[in-house]
C-alpha cells in the first residue's frame, strides 16, 4: 500500500513518500555516502555474493565494470 505525504494510514500512523526505484538518478559518491560507515562492509558483501554486477545494476550503486 502507497500513502502520500500527509495521508494517515490505518495503523493511525502518518505515512511517508515511496519513489519507484531509479526515479532519483543516484552517483556511486552519493551512495557511499548514504551508507556512511557501513560501506565497506556493503561493498565486501556485494564482492562476496555478487562478483559478476548482476543484482540490480541499473542503481548505479558501484561503478559499471570493465
Amino acid at each position: 500500500m502507497i500513502h502520500i505525504i500527509g495521508q494517515r494510514n490505518p495503523s493511525g500512523r502518518g505515512a511517508g513518500q515511496q519513489y519507484p526505484v531509479g526515479s532519483i538518478p543516484t552517483t556511486p559518491a552519493e551512495w557511499r555516502a548514504h551508507y556512511g560507515p557501513a560501506w565497506a562492509a556493503f561493498e565486501a558483501a556485494r564482492e562476496r555474493y555478487d562478483p559478476d554486477g548482476i543484482l540490480t545494476p541499473g542503481q548505479g550503486v558501484f561503478p559499471p565494470g570493465p
